[in-house]
């Protein structure tokens, strides 16, 4: 199976000339959006690599006991919080585009963020809504 690149897009903001205030603050909250959850998924990917990496190593390496290398892992936990916070503000963000729409279903998917058990999940509600709209300006 091959891997979805699930890496949300910057969209150019329309000048105000050529389009409504909505539209370019729609484009304006999904770059700040894509900006936190880049920053956030790079501030936790650099954090395993400099913190937790290094005990895992030594780890397999015969260095480090079982114990430091659980409390490495377990330190990760605010930094996946962070990310998963920025993720889902991203996936509430309204869209600007499909791509946008197609970004925000699989980062979604990807980190359990859609429960449609018993009712319909609110959150897919709004992103159907987002399709219907962005496909009929297409």
């Amino acid at each position: 199976m091959r891997a979805l690149s699930i890496i949300p897009a910057l969209v150019s903001v329309p000048a105000m000339a050529q389009t409504s205030q909505r539209t370019r603050n729609i484009a304006l909250n999904w770059n700040r959006a894509v900006a936190a959850e880049r920053s956030a998924k790079q501030a936790m990917e650099q954090f395993y690599r400099d913190t937790i990496q290094p005990v895992l190593d030594a780890f397999r390496a015969g260095e480090a006991s079982m114990r430091e290398a659980v409390e490495a892992e377990d330190s990760e936990r605010a930094w996946i919080d962070a990310y998963e916070a920025a993720a889902k503000r991203l996936v509430e963000t309204p869209a600007p585009n499909l791509e946008a729409v197609v970004a925000k279903l699989r980062i979604g998917n990807r980190y359990y963020m859609f429960n449609s058990e018993p009712d319909p999940d609110l959150l897919l509600e709004k992103i159907a809504d987002e399709i219907m709209l962005l496909s009929s300006k297409a």
